[in-house]
């Protein structure tokens, strides 16, 4: 395991080794906070009524958002981009152990949250590359049936049943490994903090507690779908981001729920900013 402190960790940012992926790793984080901010808006669009939005979207209705604006092909390859560079940065902590977590219990179950990450945004990336036509599905349906297709072909037997149950279980360890990153700040472990000023620090501290917070809710909340859908045996169940958030908006005072969320979700995306440009890797 990495012992480093924050005031003894080694910045090597502008070392020469490894330059092209720690970039990579930077504009995935931008294209993530992206996303996250065009999610948390279009959920207090549905609230309020904005736009002639009445639903909540999840990551897939943000894509679709950025496809919809003038350019949207151009916006969304940028995005793609992005993305693929935090798959691969993803990918690159949890093979690599780029970030030396190391091979206990600890370190192996954050080496799997980051596979399962690296998987989800590759198939955001996939669905973004769709709604380009350069694959032969676009669109929203199609988009959704191929993941019931998936999930289908998976749960057609038990072994399949048991690893979307898994996945389920995975979401929802991840979500609450989160809400522990997000109540003891351990998230500023990462960041560069000699190049903030003392009140820039402590504004993006609290942002980020916010904005971290109301996604652990989240995944716990996905994990629970997918774990329930495994225990149904049913693969029509929806369970991403934006089922999540209906269920939030299902509960008792659910539109200040959703409120709530919003600022969270735009607040987690400006916490992926903030990783952009200040979080350090010691590859």
């Amino acid at each position: 395991m990495n012992t480093d402190t924050m005031s003894n960790r080694p910045f090597v940012d502008d070392r020469e080794d490894h330059r092209y992926l720690k970039l990579l790793a930077r504009m995935g984080y931008l294209a993530k906070g992206v996303v996250y901010s065009v999610v948390g808006i279009l959920t207090a669009s549905a609230v309020f009524g904005w736009f002639g939005i009445n639903d909540v979207k999840g990551t897939r209705g943000a894509v679709e958002a950025i496809a919809s604006q003038p350019f949207g092909n151009v916006l969304l390859v940028a995005l793609i981009a992005g993305l693929a560079g935090y798959i691969v940065w993803r990918f690159s902590q949890a093979i690599a152990d780029t970030e030396n977590k190391g091979d206990d219990a600890t370190g192996l179950a954050q080496r799997i949250g980051f596979v399962l990450s690296g998987t989800t945004y590759a198939a955001l990336a996939y669905y973004a590359v769709s709604l380009t036509g350069w694959v032969s599905s676009s669109g929203s349906g199609q988009g959704a049936s191929q993941k019931q297709e998936l999930t289908a072909s998976l749960m057609s037997s038990d072994a399949g049943i048991l690893v979307v149950g898994a996945f389920g279980v995975g979401f929802m360890l991840v979500g609450l490994y989160q809400g522990y990153r997000s109540i003891t700040k351990k998230f500023k472990e990462n960041w560069k903090t000699t190049e903030l000023d003392a009140s820039e620090e402590d504004f993006a501290t609290r942002l980020a507690q916010v904005g971290i917070g109301v996604r652990a809710v989240t995944l716990v909340i996905i994990g629970g779908l997918i774990a329930k859908a495994a225990m149904n045996a049913d693969p029509t169940e929806p369970t991403g981001l934006g089922e999540a958030l209906r269920t939030i908006g299902s509960q008792p005072f659910g539109q200040a729920l959703l409120v709530i969320a919003a600022i969270g979700l735009v607040c987690y995306g400006i916490y992926c900013f903030v990783n952009s440009r200040y979080r350090a890797m010691t590859i």
